[in-house]
């Protein structure tokens, strides 16, 4: 039990930086293939958002494990205060805070365990390209993925094939679909497990 819980957090962590960049792609526009109308429509729409709040529930399909690894929990997104809080309470309570200076992570009984530049580097280079694009840099996004995008303002995908290195030993490919704010993503990993996460509750402002 106690490993599998050591797995979970170490995927939910993967996660969660895997959405926080995923956010970044919302606030600026991107080259690739896609209808540019409807494309920048739901940019438009979504970079507007300054705050999202979100219940979410998570399934990671891992090729060894005969049962997926499902875990629930809430969600978080300050754009002024360029912060992301993802707060898990089942099968465990857990949060992580996260910003451009570093990612804690809290849980109850325990000391907090603090992430930062200098001990995870490659971490960091998802969270400061998220940032430096919240600023205002719009020319890191090209670097890192391909696009596949189809639908229009009240339903729309987005297929995003990463091209930088460092992204690709992590992950093949993310898939997100949404409306008015986005509804799931599907994370595949290079080792073939399929994480995916659906927001539930979604309020923005």
């Amino acid at each position: 039990m106690k490993n599998a819980l050591t797995l979970i957090k170490k995927l939910i962590l993967t996660r969660v930086l895997a959405f926080v960049f995923l956010l970044a792609q919302f606030i600026s526009p991107v080259s690739g293939v896609y209808n540019e109308k409807n494309f920048e429509q739901v940019i438009g729409q979504l970079s507007k958002i300054k705050k999202i709040a979100s219940d979410f529930k998570q399934i990671k399909k891992i090729k060894a494990l005969k049962s997926p690894l499902i875990s629930k929990g809430s969600f978080l997104f300050h754009k002024k205060e360029n912060k992301i809080s993802w707060n898990l309470k089942s099968p465990f309570e857990v949060s992580f805070v996260i910003t451009d200076q570093e990612i804690t992570q809290k849980e109850k009984g325990k000391e907090p365990i603090r992430i930062t530049p200098k001990n995870q580097p490659l971490i960091f280079e998802f969270t400061q390209v998220l940032f430096s694009i919240f600023s205002g840099n719009r020319e890191n996004l090209n670097n890192y993925f391909n696009i596949d995008f189809n639908g229009g303002l009240k339903n729309w995908n987005l297929t995003l094939t990463p091209k930088n290195e460092n992204i690709q030993k992590i992950i093949k490919k993310l898939a997100l679909s949404g409306d008015s704010s986005i509804r799931e993503l599907k994370i595949f990993d290079q080792g073939e497990d399929i994480t995916t996460i659906t927001f539930i509750n979604t309020k923005t402002n």
